[in-house]
């Protein structure tokens, strides 16, 4: 195996242990009350099912939903990969994300919202509760590169919730 190889290799596994970290920790955040401003096991609001896992994952920040669409996302067009972290957001009429989730196939989407907290739902059923409300929806992957490059980011949190 060349050095390339191996190289691209080894990144690839490590993403893909990244990953299987997020997917496992995220697990930890089921059944927390729905907390608007909280990122921990017990109680959290949608950015901070997101900012929490990353923080337990040594990545410590807390960021609105609409921060972590623009700044630790990116586009992709396969809508579910084991091996990549997909989150979906719904955007508001202003362009804006407003809620923020993570797809873990292609039928369920896990997410705190009130008054469940957070729980798995089906994927379909959010889409479109929320699109009656006049919400699109939006994938992007996770990007654990732009994540390490803005740890330590806490905003002010403007998200508003119903």
């Amino acid at each position: 195996m060349t050095t390339r190889a191996l190289s691209l290799f080894k990144e690839k596994v490590y993403l893909m242990n990244r990953v299987k970290e997020f997917m496992t920790i995220k697990n930890l955040f089921l059944g927390a009350d729905y907390v608007w401003g909280s990122e921990n096991l017990e109680e959290c609001d949608c950015s901070g099912l997101i900012c929490g896992t990353l923080t337990l994952m040594g990545n410590k920040m807390r960021i609105n939903a609409e921060d972590i669409r623009q700044i630790l996302t990116r586009n992709d067009n396969q809508f579910y990969d084991e091996s990549k972290v997909k989150l979906g957001f719904f955007i508001s009429p202003e362009n804006k994300a407003k809620h923020v989730g993570i797809i873990t196939d292609n039928s369920l989407f896990c997410h705190a919202s009130y008054p469940k907290g957070v729980a798995f739902e089906d994927l379909n059923h959010t889409i479109n509760r929320y699109n009656l409300q006049g919400y699109t929806f939006e994938t992007k992957m996770l990007d654990f590169d732009k994540v390490d490059e803005h740890t330590g980011l806490i905003y002010d949190l403007d998200e508003e919730l119903s």
